[in-house]
């Protein structure tokens, strides 16, 4: 993975977890529990901007809305931060009545023109199926490549899914799975077949495989509006909170 996978870092800094330059694009640098479960002081702050400036990187701390201590945004804006225009959501479903679960992924699925399941055998198509569909390019080749090789590695714990309408390969998606929880990620289609129902069909796949794994909770991220976050809802999901990012000067 060459220079980028070099440059990778993570220390824990107040609590709070800072990343360096990851292997895969989307995800760093960034500072995740700041006033959640990491320290948000003055003090802290300043431990932060210190370890970027040795970096020579500019980070984003992510902030959880409603789900941090008291006077985190206000400390971020007298150091000159400003949050992002763009905002996510992370949801739970806690599994309280399966068979109602079950129902919901069902009618989902009931159009035979859909084929969605694990992809184990296909693990080339699923990388080039998650960089088309998520339109990049650069470091989310490296994600594609590096989630391959997880899937891989680790086919008990990590699983990845494959969307087919009229048997046209059109969208990917993969969930993560550990001590009862399913953590669904990853989930995108091709410009060429959104709007045919290929998106809620994975996220229906993967609940109907977690509960057969005996996932009592699923876990998700979104943004906080758009087509994802509404099918999470129509699946049952609710909004534990939602995040956004600040960015250091």
């Amino acid at each position: 993975m060459g220079e980028t996978a070099a440059r990778f870092s993570l220390a824990r800094i107040a609590g709070n977890d800072c990343f360096g330059s990851a292997p895969f694009g989307g995800f760093s640098p960034r500072v995740l529990g700041f006033g959640v479960y990491g320290d948000a002081t003055q003090g802290s702050l300043d431990r932060i901007r210190r370890h970027y400036a040795r970096l020579g990187q500019t980070a984003r701390i992510v902030v959880c809305e409603g789900a941090g201590q008291a006077g985190t945004l206000a400390l971020l804006r007298r150091n000159g931060l400003k949050p992002e225009e763009w905002r996510g959501a992370g949801w739970v479903l806690e599994v309280r009545d399966e068979a109602r679960v079950r129902r919901r992924a069902a009618r989902v699925l009931r159009d035979p023109a859909l084929d969605v399941g694990p992809a184990f055998h296909e693990l080339g198509l699923w990388g080039r199926l998650s960089r088309e569909g998520f339109g990049q390019r650069g470091r989310w080749r490296i994600f594609a490549r590096t989630s391959v090789r997880m899937f891989a590695a680790q086919p008990r714990t990590t699983v990845p899914f494959i969307a087919r309408r009229r048997e046209r390969p059109g969208g990917s998606a993969a969930m993560l799975l550990h001590r009862g929880g399913g953590l669904l990620f990853s989930g995108s289609v091709i410009p060429s077949h959104r709007g045919r129902g290929l998106q809620p069909a994975l996220l229906a796949a993967r609940l109907l495989h977690g509960l057969d794994r005996g996932v009592t909770a699923f876990f998700s991220q979104s943004s906080l509006q758009g087509s994802s976050a509404d099918n999470l809802r129509e699946a049952g999901f609710r909004r534990l909170w939602t995040y956004t990012f600040w960015e250091l000067p």
